[in-house]
């Protein structure tokens, strides 16, 4: 059974486009004055300053200002930088929220306390230069616009045939590798046994956890948009931006979830009669599940050949991966013969043998699938050498 999985690429060229204009766009708006700011501040010179004004602008003094109805944090000082006096109303690189009341206190009217000028601008000044966590916030619609930028260009410089379709053959011929010369061991068996899944479901935990912890910001911040009633534009298109990354959350938990839930399945153990096989040998397979074996109602096991090539693009390396064969084993129902069973793999005479160059491979995988009914199947399987 062949496979053919090549496209044009016209959807995954849109979602990169997607990407980089929605990622740019949103850095440009929200965090690209912060983020400059917060760079540029830290050669700012510090300066004593005094705080004339310290107040919370009520919500209608403040939508006579065309502010938002929540109202607003009103605190301003003044200070003499190299013999000038200047006023200023900047706190920090975000606007305060209403509901930050702390500032107040912080910085009572009258009080005295220092500032950060900038040298080059002097009107130009801030109370607060430290680094908090809400700028980590950049890093979602940055990593939005490079992974945009990164797969447009990977789309634009793979190599294509004439038809406009990825040319496997035109890369291998251009990696120019010569195939692995393999030698079959006879009279030995291949005893493979399926991993528990700890690791998978350890990176996941540890995955899903930095993910939260920088999405969790954004989150907070729109949840403060939203107290006090509809937020003004800002804090819409704020909400409207966290949403994806917010199903995104969401999905990762729930790979967390099935991962967990996938290290309580039954583990099977595969034996064939070589370890290694010719096109056109028949060997046999067969396999035993410990554990709870009858939670599983259907077995399929099969054979698929497929084709990788590895190349490089800038500092990343991609691969591309194409089935082009299939050969089933065995699929049945019958409980104890999912449980434990056996029957005869015949490989392909006319299929490819297994490859092994720098950037190119064949790769032969028996593949095992259990189905459980609401519950994460049993999906495994390990790669097999394949001879001329």
């Amino acid at each position: 059974m062949e496979e053919d999985t090549r496209n044009t690429g016209c959807l995954g060229v849109a979602v990169f486009a997607v990407l980089l204009v929605a990622g740019a766009a949103a850095f440009w708006q929200f965090f690209y004055e912060p983020v400059s700011l917060f760079i540029d501040a830290r050669r700012w010179e510090k300066t004593p300053c005094v705080i004339i004004v310290s107040r919370f602008e009520p919500p209608a003094t403040a939508a006579v200002r065309g502010e938002a109805p929540r109202g607003r944090i009103d605190i301003r000082y003044r200070y003499v930088f190299r013999g000038q006096h200047y006023r200023s109303s900047r706190i920090w690189f975000f606007k305060p929220r209403a509901d930050d009341r702390d500032l107040l206190r912080r910085y009572p009217e009258g009080s005295s306390t220092w500032c950060y000028v900038n040298p080059r601008d002097p009107k130009e000044a801030l109370l607060d230069r430290s680094f908090k966590p809400q700028l980590l916030i950049a890093l979602v619609p940055l990593a939005m616009a490079l992974i945009g930028l990164a797969g447009l260009l990977a789309r634009m410089l793979r190599p294509r045939d004439a038809d406009g379709q990825f040319d496997w053959q035109s890369r291998r011929r251009l990696q120019g590798a010569a195939p692995q010369r393999l030698r079959a061991v006879p009279g030995e068996q291949l005893v493979w046994r399926s991993p528990r899944g700890i690791g998978r479901f350890a990176f996941s935990v540890i995955f899903a956890g930095i993910w939260w912890s920088v999405v969790s910001f954004l989150v907070r911040e729109v949840i403060r948009s939203w107290q006090g009633g509809v937020p003004d534009c800002h804090g819409l298109l704020l909400t409207v931006f966290a949403i994806p990354f917010v199903l995104a959350g969401v999905v990762l938990i729930g790979y967390v979830l099935v991962s967990f839930l996938k290290l309580f399945n039954p583990r099977v153990e595969v034996r064939l009669s070589a370890n290694r096989v010719r096109l056109g040998d028949t060997v046999d397979v067969s396999w035993r599940f410990a554990g709870n074996a009858g939670r599983i109602e259907r077995l399929e096991i099969w054979l698929e050949g497929s084709e990788q090539a590895t190349y490089a693009r800038g500092t990343s390396r991609i691969t591309e991966s194409e089935v082009f064969r299939k050969v089933n084993v065995a699929s049945t129902t019958f409980a104890p013969e999912i449980r434990q069973g056996s029957a005869r793999l015949t490989v392909p005479a006319d299929a490819v043998p297994t490859f092994t160059a720098p950037n190119n491979r064949i790769v032969w995988e028996l593949k095992i699938r259990g189905s459980i009914p609401r519950w994460p199947d049993v999906d495994v399987g390990f790669e097999l050498t394949v001879l001329p």
